[in-house]
């Protein structure tokens, strides 16, 4: 971390100095829940990983802006990833009461974790996910930056690019919060100062 000035006179300071604390690096989680859909159905997270980010870099205070990291990070070791696993699985809550008075189970952290400020790669970095339901296991990759491809209104094929996050910044978190459905995993994007937020919603069939 690193603090912003509070110059005092040596002769007369203060008897207590505050100082303002800001992060140098980023923080990632990952939260999971389920679909009302699956209230009935036994939903287990047996792994949750994040791959292909950099591992090592170098960092200068006068070169962060805001919108200017600074950091120059690199990769050093390509086996380096965030990772939760649990043979069991760790059964994810399901909602309760009926009606209006309904409220959706409490999603569950599963990953919370400092990482340093790097810029996202296409086709790089990526989260994968193992989770059961009943006795059926299911795998899931989604990369933070891919291309999609869409008919354009001619019936032409258009390459679309897809990015979760651009970039993981100094003092700032982010997280992905998935919620498993039959029909498709929903992601909503969040990227936040640790004073402000904003938000992005993907569905992901």
């Amino acid at each position: 971390m690193t603090a912003q000035k509070n110059n005092q006179n040596g002769a007369a300071h203060d008897a207590t100095v505050d100082m303002l604390f800001s992060h140098i690096l980023a923080k990632l989680n990952v939260v999971i829940g389920k679909s009302k859909v699956l209230d009935g159905q036994n939903v287990y997270i047996k792994k949750v990983e994040i791959t292909g980010l950099d591992d090592h870099g170098t960092y200068a205070q006068k070169n962060y802006t805001g919108a200017t990291s600074g950091w120059n990070s690199s990769k050093v070791d390509a086996s380096y990833k965030l990772s939760f696993q649990n043979n069991t699985g760790i059964l994810l809550n399901s909602g309760t009461g009926t009606g209006e008075n309904y409220h959706t189970g409490t999603p569950k952290y599963f990953i919370e974790s400092i990482v340093m400020p790097q810029g996202i790669e296409r086709d790089n970095e990526a989260l994968k996910m193992e989770y059961v339901i009943g006795n059926q296991t299911y795998k899931y990759e989604l990369k933070f930056w891919r291309n999609d491809t869409l008919k354009d209104i001619n019936n032409q094929d258009s390459i679309v690019p897809r990015i979760v996050f651009p970039n993981l910044m100094d003092r700032s978190k982010y997280t992905l919060k998935l919620t498993i459905d039959p029909d498709a995993i929903i992601f909503d994007a969040a990227a936040a100062e640790w004073a402000s937020s904003q938000d992005t919603t993907l569905i992901v069939k």
